[in-house]
């Protein structure tokens, strides 16, 4: 399989001994190649992949993970290292049909940011949710749907961003596959995905994606998960 790496550095425009303002890189891979090795191919050892990531990007900043890729079993793993990312998992968890994959360098090597914790992004999703289900008339479920959206998503350290992004990444879900992918109840799945703006169709037999899931994403999108007073 033939992998092209688009590597843009970010400093071309700030910095004058940067010559290069991006590189191609073209390599043949196997179905056992993992991003690091790819990058040390490319001696890049420090790419930067957060932009695949629209919510969760940011928690992988200018470091060596992402938030999480489909396995080739089809199994979710949530914040994975490049050395435990096949890239042919990569490519087709986000379905980079050209084989072309853009990574940015040239950001400084420093400490990573500090985030807020868990419970307080989420505490920042409630109001964000129930909003968004009051304004497209679902019904109200006991307790409130942001916390029942967190009660069927805490299992893991996962910040919720990323959740969100797997569910965000499809136009189009089968449910029972959409349970499978999150470890939920089919019945819960039907559920979620009308919380996060997706419709039944039944000639597809899918839960189909709404323009206005697509404003929820971009109200997820502007909280600050950033901890201002974090010195890393």
């Amino acid at each position: 399989m033939e992998i092209r790496v688009i590597f843009k550095n970010v400093m071309f425009q700030y910095d004058s001994s940067v010559s290069c303002k991006e590189r191609e890189f073209v390599s043949q891979i196997d179905a056992s190649t993992t991003l690091s090795q790819l990058f040390e191919s490319a001696e890049e050892w420090f790419a930067d992949l957060s932009e695949y990531y629209y919510l969760s990007g940011v928690f992988s900043f200018n470091t060596p993970c992402i938030p999480y890729v489909i396995d080739s079993n089809g199994i979710v793993k949530w914040d994975v290292l490049f050395q435990d990312t096949k890239v042919a998992d990569f490519v087709s968890t986000h379905k980079i049909e050209n084989g072309t994959i853009i990574a940015k360098v040239g950001y400084v090597q420093a400490g990573g940011p500090g985030f807020i914790e868990l419970a307080e992004i989420w505490s920042l999703i409630y109001p964000i949710i129930e909003q968004f289900v009051t304004l497209i008339g679902l019904s109200t479920i006991v307790g409130g749907a942001g916390k029942w959206v967190h009660s069927l998503l805490k299992k893991k350290a996962v910040p919720p961003q990323s959740y969100f992004d797997l569910i965000f990444s499809r136009q189009q879900w089968n449910h029972f596959e959409f349970a499978k992918k999150l470890e939920i109840e089919p019945d819960k799945a039907k559920q979620l995905l009308k919380i996060f703006g997706y419709k039944y169709c039944s000639s597809e037999m899918s839960y189909i994606q709404q323009e206005n899931s697509l404003a929820l994403r971009e109200k997820l999108s502007q909280i600050n998960v950033l901890d201002i007073n974090n010195n890393n």
